[in-house]
């Protein structure tokens, strides 16, 4: 993305080192934008975030006076808006709408753990409306009609029941499961473990 190159090339380098990882979220990461759709990038810091998002802001509107933004994007009709959100990502109530909806557009590397996957364990209280507790456990878990197999949530995106109120699931799908519980309106606890394969 000709932004990110321009957004390094203008940091200070003491900034750009505090610089953990760029995150591309909302409806263009999901590839439901639309023509005035803004283009949302979270970036992910140590440190204090107020001077990087005060500089960041100040470079989203030098960019868009660039030479390659007047001489590419502008010709193409692509004026879509820039939202910086700086930040520190395991703090910000945002997260978890990110899972299996974002593109990391950078990111500084690290060694990851092999032989294994990153999960979410879903606990929530016991259903005491019996049909919503029916409702919702046909949608986790699926059920037979007629002689027919409809199959559940679980099944569909791989994910386990461990208990008579806990699952576990990929963490890309953790948005999925909680419109589910929001629909039922039951609350729900969130635990992220790593699994790792024998």
């Amino acid at each position: 993305m000709d932004f990110v190159s321009f957004l390094f090339q203008n940091l200070k380098k003491n900034e750009k080192d505090k610089i953990k990882s760029l995150i591309l979220f909302g409806s263009v990461a999901r590839g439901d934008a639309g023509t005035d759709s803004d283009v949302d990038i979270f970036i992910d810091i140590m440190g204090d975030e107020k001077k990087i998002e005060r500089e960041s802001l100040k470079l989203v509107d030098k960019f868009f006076g660039s030479f390659k933004f007047k001489k590419h994007w502008n010709l193409l009709g692509i004026q879509n808006e820039i939202n910086i959100v700086v930040g520190k990502l395991e703090k910000w109530k945002l997260r978890d709408s990110m899972l299996g909806n974002s593109i990391i557009l950078y990111q500084k590397y690290s060694p990851r753990l092999e032989e294994g996957k990153n999960k979410i364990l879903l606990i929530w209280s016991v259903v005491k409306n019996n049909s919503k507790r029916v409702m919702l456990n046909k949608k986790l878990i699926g059920y037979n009609y007629y002689g027919r197999k409809y199959k559940g949530m679980l099944e569909i995106y791989e994910g386990n029941k461990l208990g008579s109120n806990v699952i576990s699931i990929p963490s890309e799908h953790l948005n999925l499961f909680l419109k589910e519980f929001h629909k039922f309106k039951v609350n729900v606890k969130i635990i992220r473990v790593f699994e790792y394969k024998e």
